[in-house]
């Protein structure tokens, strides 16, 4: 039983910030939990370091780990050229992860749990996840609401984000995406995200770059069931970052699950 895959080429090492690392809808959010700690804090799925390295930055007791290696290069990289050396992350699954000591918080951003690939894995990510939880320790995970229309078949229609800039070079490139397949079934959904350079370096013909992304959707009463089969006996869900509660018109759930003390 393994995670999806996805992140582990050469090409989302490259992209992966043009697109993902200017997300900052849950950053206020989770850097709040990270500074209230009682204890080491641990980023699962920490990616190019979208928050990883600014807690290193402000000082907090935090560790990561991302299953990509191309992701963690990129991390690496940004952490030197802000001074940062040598940061506190390895090469990792959430599914079987282990670290000797005991967190007070682990955080699981953005979409991180849904590279699980179903309830088995998901399941196994949450026990691991417990075990390696100080007493009193909380679990956070922020995942999307699979509303109907999120879900519906696949129709491969493009649908463009914008121009961004690329924070590597500073040029600008396009960023749309296409739903290519569902799976009701299984609740997986896989996107194909295109980046396409608009201002290619002189003499080179711009590149356009086919990055797939797969995500098993997970409904608020399944994520509730999944907690406490993985023995979180206290398990509280707010609907958006501003501590808002859940309802049906929320895009986001995002769980804050309780060790026992």
């Amino acid at each position: 039983m393994e995670q999806f895959h996805q992140y582990d080429t050469t090409e989302w090492g490259e992209w992966f910030d043009c697109y993902f690392g200017s997300y900052d809808d849950d950053f206020t959010f989770m850097m709040g939990l990270a500074r209230t700690a009682k204890g080491p804090v641990l980023e699962a799925g920490c990616g190019t370091g979208r928050l990883l390295l600014p807690m290193l930055q402000e000082g907090i007791d935090a560790r990561g780990f991302d299953i990509s290696k191309p992701l963690l290069d990129r991390l690496k990289a940004k952490a030197k050229a802000q001074g940062i050396d040598k940061p506190p992350v390895k090469q990792a699954s959430m599914l079987d992860f282990k670290y000797k000591e005991r967190f007070d918080r682990i955080l699981i951003a953005f979409r991180t749990f849904n590279h699980c690939p179903n309830p088995d894995a998901q399941l196994q990510c949450l026990r691991n996840c417990y075990k390696h939880l100080r007493p009193g320790g909380q679990l956070i995970i922020a995942t999307f609401i699979p509303h109907p229309d999120t879900i519906v078949q696949a129709d491969n229609s493009l649908k463009v984000t914008g121009a961004v800039e690329n924070p590597e070079t500073g040029e600008p490139v396009l960023i749309s995406h296409y739903v290519a397949e569902i799976d009701s079934l299984m609740q997986v959904r896989t996107d194909v995200w295109i980046i396409e350079e608009l201002q290619p370096p002189k003499g080179q013909a711009p590149r356009r770059m086919f990055l797939p992304v797969t995500l098993r959707w997970v409904h608020p009463s399944e994520m509730s069931l999944l907690l406490r089969l993985a023995g979180f006996e206290q398990a509280e869900v707010v609907g958006d970052f501003d501590w808002g509660p859940l309802d049906s018109g929320c895009d986001e759930q995002i769980w804050i699950a309780t060790k026992k003390g």
